[in-house]
């Protein structure tokens, strides 16, 4: 059983606005995330809101999609993570692995997850991460061995350090457009001026 983790509980510091409720051709940012996920076949996502508690109105309301609040979002992205995996740990004692998302990557697709996961099941790494402008990143696969690692990360600090001193354990799959997130109004409006590519 893998499952997922949307990380969507930062303030949007640099975008002055909340990035999660972003229009992306029809449909928030977040909401095209969640569709994104749920295309590649997983049925099982927990996605962790802190700062605008009330993006996840825009999510679909259906079994296997929970909506988790991060009361400690302004501790870091860590925080992040380990809520989101302790939600999922409670909910799934048979999960072998979770996905990490983060929901401002526009050019997410269905396709990059399913190769990340029957990569995952092709080559038994525990670590499959996501390749883009020459460093892994997220998405990235953990299987169950370290989900101790994941749950002591430090607050302010994502699950890339535990990638980058992991190499031996870890498998990569390109993802063209990984580099592409949205983190601030500029970066939006040169996303939403070049030619539709989803």
């Amino acid at each position: 059983m893998i499952a997922a983790i949307i990380l969507a509980a930062g303030s949007s510091s640099r975008m002055g606005e909340p990035k999660q409720s972003l229009d992306i051709y029809g449909e928030t940012l977040l909401s095209r995330t969640v569709r994104t996920v749920l295309e590649s076949g997983m049925e099982n996502i927990a996605v962790v809101l802190g700062a605008y508690s009330g993006a996840g109105q825009c999510i679909p309301d259906q079994p296997g999609v929970d909506i988790v609040l991060n009361k400690q979002w302004h501790q870091g992205v860590g925080s992040s993570i380990k809520t989101g995996l302790a939600h999922l740990c409670e909910r799934l004692p048979a999960l072998e692995a979770v996905v990490v998302f983060v929901c401002d990557q526009p050019l997410l697709r269905a396709e990059i997850i399913k190769r990340i996961m029957e990569t995952h099941k092709s080559t038994g790494k525990p670590i499959v991460a996501s390749g883009y402008a020459h460093i892994p990143g997220v998405p990235a696969l953990f299987s169950k061995s370290f989900f101790t690692l994941l749950k002591n990360l430090p607050d302010d600090q994502g699950a890339k350090k535990i990638i980058i001193q992991n190499a031996s354990d870890v498998e990569i799959v390109p993802f063209p457009g990984g580099e592409v997130d949205l983190d601030t109004i500029g970066d939006y409006r040169a996303f939403m001026a070049r030619k539709r590519e989803v």
